[in-house]
């Protein structure tokens, strides 16, 4: 195998990502700056041209709306798919991952609890306005910011309330209970939702689907949104407003409500456009999400969010609904990812959830699995570089590195597991296999560069493959 010395000539030689690593920056510099945020993709339509890109395991989607130059080099072998991106499409509305809306929602929530303990009045709202596609997780991030500063969230549907139910039921009574009825005054009786003005609680008010709701709704919620009055009633001191509200590509035929520059001023507005990658890392902690779901949505990220608004579908998949489905499937099998369910089982689950697209192809990845099985898989810890090799097919070893990966996730290996491991990936022929196993290892068990010994095994391997990585060079 040759190693690349001119980034400038591909068609010279196979390309091989170890070999690249002194020269990467030099090529994605170069694309960079002649095709801008596209130049990933027309490098990869470049590679696929030249044949570099294995076909049975690389496909590329192209949404249909991009108007590219020079795609005729490839098309013949590209699967052209329409994929509704998580940006918002307005350019003045920045889009923000996880890190940064949990950074935006704490600033605000910090500055308001900073306005009260210096004693100031509140004079105006620093409210935010989160947009984005459904099932993305914009309420579970909020909770989570609540969650680290012991507040509490109080969530308003507004597509599904009247303006009755927001500014309350108005009644007659009298004040100064002398009988007399001009002493009469109409008072409104606020719904039980609302927290009382003097608790010394911290919280939330979250208006969700607010360009979903009535005229009438938005015009009640105005006045809280600025000062934080409506009516006599005034919210806490320590509670903020955050509302949420989907693109209008999210809604189909729905027509969303006009948000009157007045209302939509009172917001700082942001749209929550969460990475697969984001995704990943969060999936990886949570002991209900089945790794074979982490798994496949890296190996068809198409699936990672798939909504169709033209078709109102029921079931479809988003990082909500794979979590909803994952549940299921970690409660089917009574709490324990070791135990087996059938295809039939594991089909109906996912496909109650994620609809019938998205489980086929779930259980099209699974059967990939089958030609490493669960049994090929444990022998990689138990026989190291004696176990069996990893499949040819490229989707077979994808799915066979995989499952070794995340073999034991959310349980410590023994000392003997995590050598015998590091012996079978170290001692494959193939060198380009050794990356994905070991990359996705550590994401499952990141025990292995924190926690001792597993710490100085880990290193020790790892230091002895990048020292045989230099040399090859």
């Amino acid at each position: 195998m040759k190693t690349l010395k001119n980034y400038k000539d591909f068609s010279e030689n196979r390309l091989n990502e170890n070999f690249l690593k002194d020269t990467w920056k030099k090529i994605t510099t170069f694309f960079k700056e002649k095709y801008k945020e596209l130049g990933w993709l027309y490098y990869a339509l470049f590679l696929k041209k030249n044949d570099k890109l294995p076909k049975e395991k690389v496909e590329i989607f192209i949404p249909s709306s991009l108007k590219l130059k020079n795609v005729d080099l490839a098309t013949e072998s590209l699967i052209i798919e329409d994929v509704v991106s998580l940006d918002h499409p307005d350019p003045n509305i920045r889009n923000v991952g996880v890190e940064d809306l949990v950074k935006k929602i704490r600033r605000i929530f910090d500055m308001n609890i900073r306005r009260v303990k210096d004693g100031k009045p509140r004079k105006k709202n620093h409210a935010l306005f989160i947009w984005g596609a459904p099932g993305i997780g914009k309420t579970e991030i909020l909770n989570q910011v609540a969650e680290q500063n012991d507040a509490v969230v109080i969530e308003w549907h507004l597509s599904q309330i009247e303006p009755t139910d927001f500014r309350g039921i108005p009644k007659i009574e009298n004040p100064k209970n002398t009988g007399n009825p001009e002493d009469e005054r109409t008072v409104v009786k606020l719904p039980e939702l609302f927290p009382d003005s003097d608790t010394k609680q911290p919280g939330i008010m979250f208006f969700d689907e607010m360009n979903r709701a009535p005229s009438m709704v938005l015009s009640a919620a105005l006045s809280l949104c600025l000062t934080g009055k409506i009516g006599s009633y005034t919210l806490p001191e320590k509670w903020i407003v955050v509302a949420a509200g989907n693109r209008a590509i999210d809604l189909g035929d729905a027509t969303p409500t006009t948000i009157e520059p007045a209302l939509a001023n009172r917001f700082s507005h942001v749209n929550y456009s969460p990475s697969l990658e984001d995704w990943i890392k969060w999936a990886y902690r949570q002991e209900n999400m089945n790794p074979d779901i982490i798994n496949f949505v890296k190996f068809k990220p198409q699936y990672f969010h798939k909504l169709d608004p033209d078709i109102e579908p029921q079931a479809w998949a988003s990082p909500r609904s794979w979590e909803l489905a994952s549940e299921e499937d970690y409660a089917a099998r009574g709490y324990d990812w070791s135990k087996p369910l059938s295809s039939v089982e594991i089909t109906q689950i996912y496909t109650d959830s994620v609809g019938a697209e998205a489980a086929t192809a779930f259980d099209g990845y699974l059967e990939l699995k089958k030609f490493y099985n669960e049994k090929d898989v444990e022998n990689v810890y138990k026989v190291g570089k004696n176990a069996k090799p990893l499949p040819k097919r490229a989707d077979q070893a994808y799915a066979a590195s995989a499952s070794i990966a995340s073999y034991k996730k959310g349980k410590k290996l023994t000392e003997k597991e995590l050598l015998n491991l590091l012996e079978y990936t170290l001692n494959l022929k193939d060198i380009e296999t050794r990356t994905p196993i070991l990359s996705q290892f550590k994401d499952f068990h990141p025990e292995v560069k924190t926690d001792e010994p597993w710490k100085t095994i880990w290193w020790e391997h790892i230091k002895k493959w990048y020292k045989e990585l230099k040399e090859m060079k």
